[in-house]
C-alpha cells in the first residue's frame, strides 16, 4: 500500500469510516482522511495504474491499452528509432488529471467506493456524491473489501438479516469458498435462502456443496436461480442431492419456464427429461416472451398445447418475437384452434404486448389489419413496461385511434415513469387530483412523482400515505421507504398524515429492516410504540444495532418467548444471541424444534436451538420431512443422541 494513505490499509480505512444508510447501502466517507496527497502523487496514480490492470476492471484496461497502442504506433511512425514503448503505469503518469477522473469513473460503483475513494485525498473529494460513497451489498465487492473489512469483530451488528444475506450471497458467487466460509462465521453462523439461490445462479457448485453440508436453508427460488442462468450442472447436482422442485407450492414460475425465457435449450431438455411437476404448458409462451424464436418452436414440438394454451402462446408471440414470427405463429395457431374467433379481451391483450414489444409499430399495424380491437389497455401497459419511450408509443397509439385509459396514470405512476405521466396529464381527460395515482407513487416510493402531482395541485390528502409507503407496496429491498416518509411529513401542503400505527407496520411488513435511520426518524417525528407485540415483529428482519436501540428506547416488552420462535424462523441467529444479552426467555417448548423443522429452518438455527437447551423428540423427527441438507444433519444428531456411532 502506497505511503500517500499513511500505511493505513482499505480495510483499516473502511473500518473507521462506514455507516448504514436507510436505503441498505454501506457508504464510505472519506474525505476526512488527512495527510494524503494532491492528485498528481506519482506513488497513488502508479497504484492506481497497477489495479487496473487486473481481469475484473476490462473497461478501464481497454482504456489504458489504447493509450499504450497509440504511443506504440506514434513511436513506429516516427523517423528515428526510439526508447521502448512505455509501461502502463508509465502512460498513467503521464495522462492528464480529467482523463485519469473519466477512467477511474468507468470502474464498478463497488470498486470505486472500496478502492478509488482510498488512493488519497484528492481521489475521496472527487468521487464525493453519494453513488460514490455507496457499498452495494447486492453487487460483488471487491475481495479485499469483503473480507478485511466485514471479518472484523462486530463489523456486521449494523447489518439487517436481508443486508447480511446480501453480502453473503455476494460471496457465494464470487467462486471464493474461502471467503464465503469466513463471512459466515463472522455472521454468526447466519444462512439464508438467499446465499444457496446466489451460489446456484452462479454456477458455484463448491459453495453449493457446502452449503448442502451446513444445512442452508433451500427454496424452490434457488431452482429458478440456477435455471434463469442456465446452470446446467447445478440443476443436475440439486436432483441428485435429493432438492425436489415443487416444495414451495406457490405460483412463482417453475425452472422450465425460466430456462425456456432466458433461452438455454439444453437445460430445457434436460428439465423435461428428468424433473417432475414442471408447467410444460407455458415453457413455450416463454421462450416466446423472451424472444427466442428457434427454441420456441423446439419446445412446441415436444409438447401438446390446448385451446386455451395456443390462445396465450400468441400473446407470448405478439410480445417477444419478431412481426414474421408473429405472423406465421397467427395463422397456424388459429387454424389448429379450428380458425377460433379470439375474445375481445385476448385481442386487446396481443396488442398491448405488441405495444411494448420490439418493432412495436409493424406488429400493432398488423394486427389492427387483421381487425383486432383497439382499447385503452395498450396505453396502460406501455407506460408500464417502457420506461424509456413511453411517450413516443403513446403518441403514436393516440394517432392511431386508441382510447385513452384510465388506468395509465396509474400505471406510469407506480412504474415511476414521470415522463409519461405529465404527458398523459396534460389531456384534459386525466384528472390530476385522482387519489389512486398518488397511492400508486407514494406506494412505490417514488418521491419525484409524488413531488410532480403535489406541483400539479394533486390531492395528497390521504391520511394513510406514510402507511401505505412502508407497509403495502414497497418491499424493504428497494430501500425506498425514508426518502418518501420525510417527504410526506416535512413537504408543506401535505395532509398532516397518521402515524399511530406506522411503527407497528414498519416492522410487521419488514420496512425496518431498511436500517436504523427509518426508525429513529419516525420516533423523532412523534410516532408512539406499538403494542407489546414489537419485539416479536422486529425479531426476524432487523439487525442487533436496531433491537438494542428499540430496547433502549422504551419500546414495551411482554417477555414471552415469541420473538424467539420469529427470529428462528427467518433464521436470524445474531438477534438470537442479542435477545439473550437483553434479557428474554426463550421458553422452548416441547414442540418448538419441530415446528422450526416443518418450517424449513435451516441447520444453523436448529444448531442454535439444540445448544440453548431446545427439547427434541428424535424419533418423531425421523419421519419428518426437510430439505436433504438438514435431513442428513438430522440423522446424524438423531444417531450421536441415542449413541450410534
Amino acid at each position: 500500500m502506497s505511503t500517500c494513505t499513511r500505511g493505513a490499509g482499505p480495510g483499516a480505512l473502511l473500518g473507521r469510516h462506514c455507516r448504514l444508510q436507510a436505503d441498505g447501502l454501506t457508504t464510505l466517507d472519506l474525505t476526512r482522511v488527512g495527510g494524503a496527497p494532491p492528485l498528481d502523487c506519482a506513488p497513488v496514480w502508479n497504484h492506481a495504474a497497477e489495479a487496473l490492470c487486473v481481469p475484473r476492471w476490462p473497461v478501464a484496461r481497454r482504456r489504458l491499452a489504447k493509450c499504450a497502442a497509440r504511443a506504440q504506433e506514434d513511436e513506429a511512425a516516427a523517423p528515428s528509432a526510439g526508447p521502448a514503448a512505455p509501461s502502463i503505469s508509465g502512460i498513467w503518469a503521464e495522462l492528464p488529471t480529467e482523463l485519469k477522473y473519466h477512467v477511474l469513473g468507468s470502474l464498478a460503483p463497488n470498486e470505486i467506493a472500496c478502492t478509488v475513494r482510498l488512493l488519497s485525498k484528492a481521489a475521496a473529494s472527487h468521487f464525493c456524491e453519494p453513488q460514490h460513497r455507496a457499498v452495494l451489498l447486492s453487487k460483488p465487492l471487491p475481495e479485499r473489501a469483503m473480507v478485511q473489512h466485514w471479518c472484523t469483530p462486530g463489523a456486521m451488528r449494523a447489518l439487517t438479516l436481508r443486508q447480511r444475506g446480501q453480502l453473503l450471497g455476494a460471496a457465494a458467487s464470487s467462486g471464493k469458498l474461502g471467503d464465503l466460509q469466513l463471512l459466515v462465521g463472522a455472521a454468526g453462523g447466519t444462512l439464508t435462502v438467499e446465499v444457496f439461490e446466489a451460489a446456484a445462479g452462479a454456477g458455484r457448485l463448491d459453495a453449493c456443496r457446502w452449503l448442502h453440508e451446513q444445512g442452508c436453508p433451500f427454496r424452490d427460488t434457488v431452482w429458478l436461480a440456477a435455471a434463469r442462468t442456465g446452470r446446467l450442472h447445478i440443476c443436475q447436482w440439486l436432483h441428485a442431492e435429493g432438492y425436489r422442485w415443487g416444495i414451495d407450492d406457490s405460483e412463482i414460475g417453475d425452472p422450465l419456464q425460466a430456462a425456456a425465457e432466458a433461452g438455454h435449450q439444453d437445460l430445457c431438455a434436460w428439465l423435461l427429461d428428468n424433473v417432475e411437476h414442471l408447467n410444460r404448458d407455458f415453457a413455450a409462451r416463454a421462450a416466446a416472451i423472451g424472444g427466442h424464436e428457434d427454441l420456441m418452436d423446439w419446445l412446441l414440438a415436444r409438447v401438446q398445447l390446448t385451446k386455451h394454451d395456443r390462445e396465450f402462446l400468441l400473446l407470448g408471440v405478439a410480445a417477444g418475437c419478431s412481426l414474421a414470427r408473429l405472423r406465421r405463429h397467427h395463422r397456424t395457431l388459429l387454424d389448429q384452434a379450428g380458425r377460433l374467433q379470439l375474445l375481445d379481451c385476448l385481442q386487446s391483450m396481443a396488442l398491448a404486448h405488441a405495444a411494448a414489444s420490439r418493432q412495436w409499430r409493424e406488429k400493432v399495424a398488423w394486427l389492427l389489419k387483421q381487425g383486432y380491437t383497439r382499447s385503452g389497455e395498450a396505453e396502460a401497459h406501455v407506460v408500464a413496461k417502457c420506461p424509456d419511450d413511453a411517450v413516443e408509443r403513446i403518441k403514436w397509439l393516440q394517432a392511431h385511434d386508441f382510447p385513452f385509459s384510465e388506468l395509465s396514470p396509474s400505471m406510469a405512476a407506480m412504474a415511476g415513469n414521470l415522463p409519461a405521466l405529465e404527458f398523459l396529464l396534460a389531456d384534459e381527460a386525466a384528472l390530476p387530483d385522482d387519489i389512486d395515482t398518488v397511492r400508486c407513487a407514494a406506494g412505490r416510493g417514488h418521491t419525484a412523482v409524488l413531488a410532480a402531482l403535489h406541483a400539479r395541485g394533486g390531492d395528497i390528502s390521504d391520511r394513510i400515505l406514510c402507511t401505505m409507503v412502508i407497509n403495502r407496496y414497497n418491499p424493504p429491498k428497494k430501500g425506498l421507504s425514508l426518502p418518501t416518509v420525510r417527504w410526506l411529513l416535512e413537504t408543506p401542503g401535505v395532509e398532516e398524515q397518521d402515524l399511530d400505527d406506522v411503527l407497528s407496520d414498519a416492522a410487521e411488513s419488514g420496512s425496518l429492516g431498511a436500517g436504523l435511520e427509518l426508525l429513529t426518524y419516525l420516533r423523532a417525528r412523534g410516532c408512539p410504540w406499538p403494542d407489546e407485540d414489537m419485539f416479536e415483529k422486529l425479531a426476524s428482519t432487523v439487525s442487533e444495532e436496531q433491537l438494542e436501540w428499540v430496547a433502549a428506547n422504551g419500546c414495551p416488552i411482554d417477555g414471552d418467548g415469541c420473538p424467539f420462535r420469529a427470529a428462528c424462523a427467518a433464521g436470524n441467529l445474531d438477534v438470537l444471541d442479542c435477545l439473550q444479552r437483553l434479557g428474554w426467555q426463550h421458553n422452548f417448548g416441547n414442540k418448538t424444534f419441530q415446528s422450526m423443522v416443518n418450517k424449513q429452518a435451516g441447520g444453523p438455527v436448529l444448531r442454535w436451538l439444540l445448544e440453548n437447551g431446545c427439547p427434541v423428540d428424535w424419533d418423531t423427527l425421523s419421519s419428518q420431512k426437510a430439505n436433504p441438507g438438514v435431513r442428513a444433519w438430522l440423522d446424524r444428531q438423531a444417531a450421536a443422541a441415542k449413541g450410534v456411532v
